[in-house]
């Protein structure tokens, strides 16, 4: 469980790595429905301390004109969700991702001065390929970037990578199959679905979470679809209410 005390570690231990973005500016990652402004709120603990201020990015670049600017967060996996929000604000549709949803562009100005000034992307934690997803758009964006995460993926727990390794291997690969029948028919019977001819090939690449590393990971506010679809997802098996121990919120 990912709590302000991670985010305010992680967001200390980056400072100590990089002074030179003491006094900076943070600002959550996306915008009002992202996970990012509970992150930027948790930070504000930092205020007077390693850090200035924490602010919109409007305001960051046009109130407080930021040298350095942090973007925080609390979990990048695949960095789909990353790569759309910088690709939708700074324009590059080529660069954005299929997730359907709507973002607004920055401003020229915020653009310009992006371009211009440091830039920190912060995850409390993330996977690989998230962290080389950012750092390779933050290259192709030209940004003066630094990308860190503080809890890499051997520091997480993954239902059948690290927690179930001591068990007996025949009663793991029971229950993960069973794990994944389960997964597969709450995301065919819940509103993850469109009723499109590919929605058993998305059934079958998210039946143990997006990704299908069945992660264990949540917050206290939302629960990561790479998350073991069978702890957050609503929906029927065999045709009962499932009921999950931790509902994931559908952004909107």
């Amino acid at each position: 469980m990912l709590n302000r005390e991670d985010t305010v570690s992680c967001v200390r231990a980056f400072i100590a790595q990089h002074p030179r973005f003491s006094g900076g500016t943070v600002v959550p990652f996306g915008d009002a429905r992202d996970s990012g402004v509970i992150q930027g709120y948790f930070v504000s603990d930092l205020i007077g301390h390693e850090i200035s201020r924490c602010c919109s990015i409007d305001d960051a670049v046009r109130i407080h004109k930021a040298k350095q600017i942090i973007f925080v967060d609390d979990f990048i996996a695949s960095g789909g969700q990353a790569a759309d929000i910088l690709a939708a604000g700074f324009g590059i549709d080529a660069l954005r991702r299929p997730l359907g949803e709507q973002r607004e562009m920055f401003g020229d100005d915020v653009k310009e001065h992006l371009a211009g000034c440091e830039v920190a992307f912060v995850f409390t934690a993330g996977w690989n390929d998230g962290i080389e997803v950012v750092k390779q758009l933050a290259r192709e964006l030209k940004l003066n970037a630094v990308v860190y995460r503080h809890l890499d993926e051997a520091a997480l727990p993954f239902a059948f990578e690290t927690v179930l390794s001591e068990v007996d291997p025949q009663i793991v690969e029971s229950f993960r199959n069973r794990c994944k029948e389960i997964g597969a028919e709450l995301i065919k019977s819940g509103d993850q679905m469109d009723g499109k001819a590919e929605d058993q090939n998305k059934a079958d690449q998210r039946a143990l979470g997006y990704g299908n590393r069945a992660m264990l990971l949540a917050s206290p506010f939302n629960v990561p679809a790479q998350t073991l679809t069978a702890i957050w997802s609503r929906g029927k098996v065999k045709g009962v209410d499932w009921q999950p121990l931790m509902l994931r919120r559908k952004k909107t």
